[in-house]
């Protein structure tokens, strides 16, 4: 004897997928949508950057089609931290590489230095104002530290914009 059955309300309930989607809105599901769009336009400039890293230096602005590294290679790493030696690119291409080698120890250093000295200098002198304006009473003091501070949020470089196009 054969019975047929068909699938009841609990089941077709009871099923992952269903149960998934149902304890998530059309709301949150779009939300999450627009965030995996958002994180691949926040990736995609720093994968593009590996890409173009690890690619041979004569095949970075032929294959540009390509999301993979052509040619993988880490000679790039290599001339940068100064591992290859000058007379290997005596003989290369002069529209593929730019001659000589990179001082990247050099450069790292004087950025750590620079790095360092600005953020004691910023430490000290913000330190000192910050006792004055709580310690001592004095005229247009409330107006002095809201410019300071409003100075204070603006990046160093926003100022240069204007002066660049003066």
């Amino acid at each position: 004897m054969m019975t047929t059955t068909t699938m009841n309300q609990e089941r077709q309930i009871n099923s992952p997928l269903r149960r998934f989607f149902s304890r998530f809105g059309f709301g949150d599901l779009m939300v999450f949508l627009v965030l995996i769009v958002l994180l691949i336009v926040i990736i995609f400039p720093f994968w593009w950057v590996m890409r173009t890293a690890l690619t041979s230096p004569g095949k970075v602005f032929t294959d540009t089609a390509s999301l993979l590294p052509v040619e993988t290679t880490t000679f790039n790493f290599e001339r940068v931290l100064g591992l290859v030696d000058p007379s290997e690119l005596v003989g290369m291409d002069a529209t593929n590489i730019s001659a000589g080698t990179l001082n990247f120890w050099i450069f790292m250093r004087n950025s750590f230095v620079f790095s360092l000295l600005i953020t004691l200098g910023q430490t000290i002198f913000s330190t000192l104002a910050a006792y004055a304006f709580a310690r001592f009473k004095f005229p247009f003091r409330d107006q002095i530290f809201f410019f300071y501070l409003t100075g204070l949020m603006f990046p160093g470089i926003v100022l240069f914009i204007p002066n660049f196009v003066l």
